[in-house]
């Protein structure tokens, strides 16, 4: 499925003395995307390198102290609505389809 999105934006004109500058950040990994875009613009971005002054800090996020620890519910204690089955109603069978079929006298599909 193709989608078109058409936004009507303001033309902006440079002044005939103005001049005007982007700014692209891209690693390794972007450079298949920075030469796409030279391609459609027509032109060579020249790369600059990062001043010696710029501090790259990594942030890291903490890992579990913004978000509060989930506390799980304990098991409901034994009552009224929980016991044990009685040893007369306990399961202590398991037939299969076939001899399931046999005792309801129909057939197995």
């Amino acid at each position: 499925m193709r989608r078109m999105l058409a936004a009507n934006l303001p033309s902006i004109s440079p002044q005939e003395n103005q001049e005007i500058m982007a700014i692209t950040f891209a690693t390794d990994i972007e450079l298949s995307s920075i030469r796409k875009i030279e391609q459609a613009i027509g032109q060579k971005i020249p790369v600059a390198a990062l001043p010696e002054e710029l501090v790259i800090e990594n942030e890291t996020k903490p890992a579990v102290a913004d978000k509060p620890a989930k506390v799980k519910n304990p098991a409901p204690e034994a009552g009224s609505a929980f016991h044990e089955k009685k040893a007369s109603n306990a399961k202590t069978y398991n037939f299969s389809s076939g001899e399931k079929a046999k005792m309801n006298n129909k057939r197995k599909h």
